[in-house]
């Protein structure tokens, strides 16, 4: 995305050129090098990241009587020519997170319906299994019981996480709701649980960084458009609200995901 604002504006730059408008020419070709180098050398991407990656790591949660982990599949990628399938490498780290939070639930709470793992992806990425499925056969190869797990096997996309994973939520009675994804992605990925109302509380998998450099890196390219993406969800969101596009939220589910059901530390 961010490279091809910057091609937009030096194919813009070089219209105005040919055109002899030297001073508009000129203008555009000093911004695409302050874009280029901003984000780049990693200055933009950072300033970006800190607005987005808010939520800190739970690494003691105070659970409750019945608690839900959620967490959200990012894709499953094929193997060729062998035919396997596995979650997105960038996926892991939800994967990894779940099963720690789920054995953190099961030693501090009694009772054999006192933790469940909702595991929420279709197959967008049309490899024929879903990410929910992948996740749970990944989940399971490291220890954890495949009956305390719930699959949602619809959603193709962050908000449809929400929609049909709250469906699946308010047919329990959870006291407790957590959603597993990376600390980028889960401020809006908690917004759509609680539109569709279920207050769920963030648990951030992972943490980005940007690299500041004295030269440009292609790391940093990429950590801009994804934050970009984020934003760009964000955005939509806030829109078909006012529009009255969105589907609406039911009432809220008895999930209490608010702020101080967990311990946050750094």
């Amino acid at each position: 995305m961010v490279i091809g604002i910057v091609l937009v504006l030096l194919l813009v730059s070089a219209v105005t050129l040919w055109f002899r408008d030297y001073t508009l020419s000129l203008g555009l070709m000093l911004l695409t090098i302050l874009i280029f180098v901003t984000v780049g050398c990693g200055f933009l991407p950072d300033w970006g990241l800190a607005q987005l990656q808010t939520s800190h790591h739970l690494t003691h949660p105070i659970w409750q009587k019945k608690n839900a982990i959620i967490v959200l599949g990012l894709g499953t990628v094929h193997w060729s020519p062998q035919g396997e399938v596995t979650t997105q490498p960038l996926g892991y780290p939800r994967v990894f997170e779940a099963a720690r939070l789920y054995r953190s639930c099961k030693h501090d709470v009694q009772g054999a319906d006192g933790c469940t793992v909702i595991l929420s992806g279709g197959d967008p990425s049309h490899t024929g299994t879903s990410e929910a499925r992948m996740m749970a056969n990944e989940l399971q190869d490291l220890g954890l019981p495949a009956n305390d797990f719930l699959l949602e096997e619809k959603s193709r996309n962050t908000f449809e996480n929400a929609r049909f994973s709250c469906e699946l939520i308010k047919t329990k009675n959870f006291d407790h709701l957590l959603v597993v994804s990376s600390n980028l992605h889960v401020r809006r990925a908690s917004l759509f649980f609680t539109h569709f109302g279920c207050a769920a509380h963030p648990a951030p998998a992972d943490q980005w960084e940007a690299s500041i450099s004295f030269l440009p890196l292609a790391k940093n390219f990429s950590l801009l458009d994804m934050v970009m993406h984020e934003y760009q969800g964000l955005a939509q969101f806030y829109l078909f609200n006012f529009l009255g596009w969105n589907p609406k939220g039911a009432p809220e589910a008895k999930g209490k995901g608010s702020l101080d059901l967990s311990n946050r530390s750094n």
